[in-house]
């Protein structure tokens, strides 16, 4: 029965030679393994980064072979798996997250921003433009961590949260990547929560 949910992190140890402490994320159970009867509670995984594992074990034929640097998919007993993350306990502190990271994101946008040589304009939803002044470092730093932003979620910021000062955007996008979650659709600051 499998313990382990697809997603899950995991850190492989133990047992694994050249392939202990790799981060792998679990794709699916297999259970016993038909070729390795130490397998007895396999896991599909596939490493977290995307690399290639250092060493495997493959079969052609029914004949085993060592694969090094070929295949980023491959079976772990869960002995071998310690899970990084439980998912049950996540949702617990995402609940009670909530409230923190709504407050948090209040603090950031009632911070005094930077000023510098340099402006930005933005045109809010009502045609009014809003021209703040930045300094290099903001401007750039707030491109970067919106593209970071992107690139974590698979979405761009929420159209609130692109209306803040560049410094705003940069400490915002830093806030949600380092919690793992997404900025919200609406506006913290109209909401009472």
């Amino acid at each position: 029965m499998p313990t382990l949910e697809p997603g899950t992190l995991c850190l492989i140890v133990g047992g694994s030679g050249e392939n202990a402490g790799r981060v792998v994320k679990i794709v699916s159970y297999t259970g016993l393994h038909e070729r390795e009867p130490r397998i007895t509670e396999g896991y599909q995984t596939e490493t977290a980064s995307g690399r290639p594992f250092l060493l495997v074990k493959g079969y052609t034929n029914g004949v085993m072979y060592f694969a090094r640097n070929e295949f980023n998919s491959c079976v772990f007993d869960r002995r071998n798996l310690c899970p990084l993350n439980d998912p049950k306990v996540e949702a617990e502190e995402r609940a009670h997250e909530q409230p923190n990271f709504q407050q948090k994101i209040r603090e950031i946008v009632s911070e005094l921003t930077q000023t510098g040589p340099f402006k930005k304009v933005v045109a809010t939803e009502s045609g009014d433009t809003v021209i703040y002044r930045v300094s290099l470092a903001s401007g750039w730093g707030s491109d970067f961590r919106a593209g970071e932003y992107q690139r974590h979620f698979g979405k761009g910021l929420p159209k609130w949260a692109q209306l803040r000062h560049p410094y705003h955007i940069m400490r915002l996008c830093t806030l949600a990547i380092t919690h793992n979650r997404p900025l919200p659709n609406q506006n913290p600051l109209n909401s009472s929560s």
